[in-house]
């Protein structure tokens, strides 16, 4: 199956100074291999031609290497070791840099590496990298946290960190969702915050979900998650959820509910307007695309909205058609995630919308339709067999579709 995500994909996330580095190590580390090999061949060659009987000086003459090489070989058994500076000779490197690279140690004890590669090494160990349309599961998920990265999440400027905000319930659903697909385990915060909408005073509290995983931070950037403020970046629509129509629909769970009012019924079987908007300054016609490609994906679904317009400075959106029916489809296609209080009150509007018009589903809906649609054709036969007029006909009325 077609990969999502590889390696080149991560270290575009990194600086050009960062990938220069990478690039370096990787040719430091191929010249050492190398260079090794040749070396413990002379090595085993030489302590070969040491057991029949040749001199130190003539094995050095033979294998064109220094005298003292060959006596630390033969003599004292030492094995072969390529230095820095014949490295840093070779590749042009600074010795500074591969001296760190391959024979100095980090403060863990671990020889260091530069960070994108240990970036790199990180996501194949957690199976991240790279990504297949195949491995259902895990990109599922990952498409619904990318939507919600979109709405309600945050990834820090640097790429270092990142949250996601939300009620309670939901980021513990989400904590163990990072727990098993990435064995990394976020930590729930609850803080108080003060702020002033409009020259109010507002103060609440703000529950969020941070993971200080620099690793994963990249990793969703390369997936599309925008980073720094969301309402000042420049973004879009994640092409790579479009190439499978489940990873479309998990990615759509994750973005919509996150910016979705909640809903209601107003009149009879009517919801009241559900409306899904985000905050834009800058960018302002990138964010309409944006928008317009949500809408034509909810279409795909069969689930109609409004256009697109700005419901106030600053808030541009749409409302999904505010017929039952279409909510309905809303709830079955899309069935809310990660918003327990919004899903509670979506779901207590659909079953009684699903009690007034006598059914179970949108499908058993559908199969209604069409009952009264070939009663009607039935009905129609007859009158035309029969010669009957439409005044003897009080109940033959087309059905209606909405």
């Amino acid at each position: 199956m077609g990969t999502i995500i590889n390696e080149e994909d991560i270290i575009k996330t990194f600086q050009p100074n960062e990938q220069r580095l990478a690039k370096q190590y990787a040719l430091a580390w191929k010249t050492k291999e190398r260079e090794e090999e040749k070396a413990f061949y002379n090595y085993d060659k030489a302590k070969k031609l040491y057991k029949v009987g040749y001199t130190i000086k003539e094995i050095a003459e033979k294998l064109r290497v220094h005298k003292s090489t060959v006596y630390w070989w033969v003599v004292k058994n030492a094995r072969p070791r390529v230095g820095a500076k014949k490295l840093a000779q070779i590749t042009r490197i600074p010795q500074s840099n591969i001296n760190g690279w391959f024979y100095g140690t980090n403060r863990f004890g671990k020889k260091p590496k530069p960070r994108l590669l240990h970036t790199i090494d990180a996501l194949k160990k957690k199976n991240l990298l790279p990504l297949r349309l195949n491995m259902n599961q895990k990109i599922r998920w990952l498409a619904r946290v990318c939507g919600f990265m979109f709405g309600d999440g945050y990834l820090g400027g640097k790429l270092d960190k990142f949250k996601l905000s939300g009620d309670i319930d939901s980021l513990k659903q989400l904590k163990k969702g990072f727990l098993k697909h990435t064995r990394e385990e976020g930590k729930i915060t609850i803080k108080r915050k003060t702020g002033f909408i409009e020259g109010r005073q507002i103060t609440g509290t703000s529950t969020d979900l941070e993971l200080g995983s620099c690793v994963l931070a990249r990793y969703l950037n390369a997936l599309g998650v925008p980073k720094g403020n969301k309402t000042i970046a420049k973004f879009e629509f994640p092409y790579w959820v479009k190439r499978n129509k489940e990873v479309l629909r998990e990615f759509c769970r994750g973005l919509l509910w996150t910016e979705l009012s909640a809903p209601k019924i107003s009149k009879g079987t009517s919801f009241g307007a559900v409306r899904f908007s985000m905050t834009k300054r800058r960018f302002v016609k990138e964010h309409i695309l944006f928008l317009e490609e949500i809408r034509s994906e909810l279409h795909k679904f069969g689930i109609e909205t409004t256009p697109i317009k700005e419901f106030k400075k600053d808030h541009f959106g749409f409302h999904i058609k505010n017929n039952g029916l279409n909510m309905l489809k809303l709830y079955e296609e899309l069935p809310p995630i990660y918003c327990k209080d919004k899903e509670r009150t979506f779901k207590k509007a659909v079953e009684k919308l699903k009690e007034m018009r006598k059914i179970t589903s949108y499908n058993d809906f559908l199969k209604k339709q069409e009952e009264k649609v070939k009663q009607y054709h039935k009905v129609m036969e007859l009158r035309d067999m029969h010669g009957w007029s439409d005044s003897e006909l009080p109940g033959a009325k087309a059905p209606s579709v909405s």
